[in-house]
């Protein structure tokens, strides 16, 4: 309440354009992740890159139906909006949370071929079940928005628990990356903090 209000955009649609090309990168930037994660797959100590790269699949993928889900954008299968693009959203947090949760627990060993082909399809049949859910199955989830009303305190919630989550993620990234020496995940878990901060943003 101290400074003024400061509006950049003088309509909703007028963002549309911005929020697609931040998204293509935040996407472009995922699939490298995961290109790189897989490309390493026959390394010694690969198993937290494969991980992290099989998790940012389907972070990009989840990024990429939030994207054409956007109020503003084409019909997509279902009418676009508010709520669906929310919900892709969600999805996409959740799993880049779950990856960077689980990363500092796993051995730096190498994964066997029946265990990077399960969990590659693994994902893959989460992402696809999230998209069916949300795609032709809206009525089964809970309210995230209301048009005319903004987000639903269920989805503030939700947003604090992503950044509660984040930030546990971090300071156990800091801790193993102090630990074993590895400098990588001490720039992780400054990413999962900053990550943290931006979930409080989504609050509002």
């Amino acid at each position: 309440s101290v400074l003024p209000a400061w509006q950049v955009f003088s309509a909703p649609d007028h963002y549309l354009a911005l929020h697609t090309a931040l998204e293509v990168f935040s996407i472009t930037v995922s699939a490298m992740v995961f290109g790189l994660g897989w490309s390493l797959r026959r390394t010694p100590q690969s198993g937290p890159f494969v991980w992290l790269g099989i998790i940012f699949l389907a972070v990009g993928l989840s990024d990429f139906l939030h994207v054409l889900s956007y109020a503003g954008m084409p019909v997509f299968i279902t009418p676009s909006g508010a709520e669906k693009a929310i919900n892709f959203w969600l999805v996409a947090r959740s799993f880049a949370v779950l990856g960077l949760l689980v990363l500092p627990f796993l051995g730096c060993t190498r994964w066997s071929v029946t265990r990077l082909r399960l969990s590659l399809l693994a994902v893959l049949a989460a992402v696809t079940l999230m998209a069916w859910v949300i795609l032709f199955q809206p009525h089964a989830l809970p309210q995230t928005f209301v048009p005319g009303q903004g987000i639903t305190a269920l989805k503030i919630r939700i947003e604090y628990v992503l950044a509660a989550a984040y930030a546990v993620a971090a300071l156990l990234l800091f801790a193993r990356g102090v630990r074993d020496g590895v400098r990588a995940l001490t720039w992780l878990a400054a990413a999962a903090w900053t990550m943290a901060l931006a979930e409080l943003y989504f609050t509002l």
